[in-house]
């Protein structure tokens, strides 16, 4: 995997798990104010589709709760494949 905003170790958290059929990549950008691109080799998988799914909040305390149980839901993004390199925008 490389980052492109910065070398340190805390820029991005990943992990994947995968089955016969389907590869599932977990991406977190923990910084506030940074977006990030994120590019990460795929081996032994191939892949004819690609999609995303996002949790983000402008607000960095925001959380579901009985009150507001929607506050926070996934939306779409979209990822790309090229050449077996999967690219992810993550916003801040």
């Amino acid at each position: 995997m490389t980052r492109t905003d910065s070398d340190s170790p805390r820029s991005v958290s990943l992990s994947a798990s995968r089955n016969d059929q389907s590869l599932v990549v977990s991406l977190v950008n923990p910084s506030a104010t940074k977006a990030v691109t994120v590019r990460c080799k795929i081996s032994g998988f191939a892949s004819a589709r690609v999609s995303g799914q996002m949790l983000h909040s402008n607000d960095l305390n925001a959380y579901n709760s009985f009150e507001q149980p929607d506050l926070l839901h996934p939306t779409t993004f979209s990822p790309r494949l090229e050449d077996g390199v999967l690219i992810a925008e993550l916003p801040p």
